[in-house]
């Protein structure tokens, strides 16, 4: 595939991932360690993604896993549009595997189960802050952080000071806080080798707060860094 002009994130610019099934492997054993502790584990999770990715990860291991937020709406949209599925019939069987919350009865009852999956998965909203605050001072539970956190949102602020904010008062958690790299973002070396492969005339770097990373690895293309408010023209 060729293109004149590249428009490319940059979200992990600089930075490569861990291998996949390690990162996967390194989850389950602490999710093991908390629950066999007496325990419980919030895993805050985009809801597009995500949060399906680790129903099929976790929904087999015996656990009680909740699932709540918008993650439950996009779940019945993949099990309605099949054809986009790599196997419909195993996604079914452990969606229905895990207790999706609907309402809030529910979610009163939810902090019963070992995992809680729930939205948002920058903890700037969403269910997952009233789990956090029920369970913020249980230094027995976890949180276990498995996307990217922008800077400025209370994920971000978890991992670096250990305090999050909910309705302006701030909050510090005595849970233990972890990060498992599960992003679908691409790393470094796969941006510059999909940007070579593609061999532009033009790359735009968009979506990363380290862009500037990628610079000398692309040094063979003219690469235009956009921000807000200024114009450019393409020739």
């Amino acid at each position: 595939m060729k293109a004149d002009i590249l428009v490319m994130e940059s979200t992990y610019a600089g930075k490569n991932h861990e291998d996949r099934q390690q990162v996967i492997a390194r989850l389950k054993s602490r999710i093991k360690e908390v629950v066999d502790n007496g325990g419980k584990v919030i895993l805050p999770s985009f809801a597009l993604g995500r949060t399906q990715e680790l129903i099929m990860i976790l929904a087999d291991l015996g656990y009680r896993i909740a699932v709540d937020g918008m993650g439950n709406l996009i779940t019945g949209i993949y099990l309605n549009t099949p054809g986009y599925l790599r196997s419909r019939g195993e996604f079914r069987r452990k969606v229905g595997r895990v207790r999706q919350v609907r309402g809030r009865r529910m979610r009163e009852a939810a902090l019963d189960n070992d995992i809680i999956i729930t939205t948002s998965g920058m903890l700037d909203g969403g269910p997952v802050l009233g789990y956090i605050q029920k369970l913020a001072d249980d230094d027995k539970s976890a949180i276990f952080l498995t996307g990217y956190q922008v800077e400025g949102t209370n994920g971000r602020s978890l991992v670096e000071t250990g305090t999050i904010n909910i309705a302006g008062v701030p909050l510090r958690p005595s849970m233990q806080v972890e990060f498992f790299d599960l992003s679908a973002h691409a790393g470094h070396d796969d941006l510059i080798s999909f940007a070579k492969a593609v061999s532009p005339e033009k790359i735009i770097l968009c979506h990363g707060e380290s862009r500037e990373k990628l610079l000398d690895d692309l040094s063979e293309f003219e690469v235009i860094l956009p921000f807000n408010g200024k114009e450019f023209t393409i020739e």
